[in-house]
């Protein structure tokens, strides 16, 4: 099978993948606003307990607006002005966030949450030294990312609909649907670090120069879909010649062309 055809499939893949995903995640956040819990949310009463809590909407719409920024500055803009936008609302979530902090240091979702910011932080690095170490495992982090953040979504909502509710850690109130909808949320995570295993690496083996366990990562996701020796070198959209080049592992050397075994005559 040609390079062009396992990226053609990783694709196909990822992409029905990530529709299942956001299936679940509707149909988590679909229970998460069911009427078990007394109700369910309150929308207008602002003294009720069950008042509908905007931090999560606000937390999907941020990564709605930061992906789409992100899609069409890729393409129209340099790298380093990409990340400006998404920096601007890294800093003011993490403003917001800080206030009482430090009673919410002991819960999942707030440190799940500052994971993700932090791990974000560390692609923004603008010297070549690290982002060349960093920049074939720049799509694992991407989507560390956004499963890390989908869980700390999904953990904020547990929690606003358990011990939050009746100001009780010790009494937590744990309904069904809140179970299931905590075990979809696990379930989304669990199946995106298993795409990433599928698409991304072939398998662990042990380094002897450093001697260490190392990650083996699949050559299709550093070589492009064009055929020929020619697609090592070829640049991807939206990089340039130096990202390119910097993509190619040590020690790779491209093959004789197509259809033939040497030298030509």
């Amino acid at each position: 099978m040609e390079t062009g055809e396992l990226a053609a499939d990783s694709r196909r893949f990822f992409w029905l993948t990530q529709a299942f995903v956001v299936l679940l995640f509707g149909l988590q956040l679909s229970l998460c606003l069911q009427a078990e819990w007394g109700g369910g949310f309150a929308i207008s009463d602002i003294t009720s307990v069950q008042f509908f809590n905007f931090h999560p909407l606000l937390n999907i719409l941020a990564f709605g607006v930061a992906s789409t920024e992100s899609l069409i500055s890729f393409k129209a803009l340099e790298k380093t002005v990409e990340p400006q936008p998404q920096a601007g609302l890294n800093a003011v979530g993490s403003r917001c966030d800080s206030v009482g902090a430090a009673s919410r240091i002991s819960q999942v979702s707030p440190v799940t949450g500052k994971c993700v910011v932090a791990a974000f932080i560390v692609g923004l690095e603008w010297r070549w030294t690290v982002k060349a170490a960093y920049l074939r495992y720049h799509k694992i982090g991407g989507l560390g990312i956004y499963s890390g953040a989908l869980a700390a979504v999904s953990s904020g909502l547990m929690q606003k609909q358990s011990f939050l509710r009746n100001k009780s850690p010790k009494a937590p109130l744990f309904g069904s649907a809140n179970l299931l909808a905590n075990a979809l949320g696990i379930s989304v995570v669990l199946t995106l670090f298993a795409i990433i295993k599928a698409i991304f690496f072939v398998g662990v083996y042990f380094c002897r120069s450093c001697r260490c366990w190392a990650l083996k990562v699949s050559l299709r996701t550093v070589l492009s879909t064009q055929k020929g020796p020619q697609a090592v070198c070829r640049p991807k959209m939206g990089t340039s010649d130096q990202l390119a080049q910097l993509q190619i592992p040590n020690g790779f050397a491209p093959g004789p062309p197509p259809g033939g075994r040497g030298d030509p005559a």
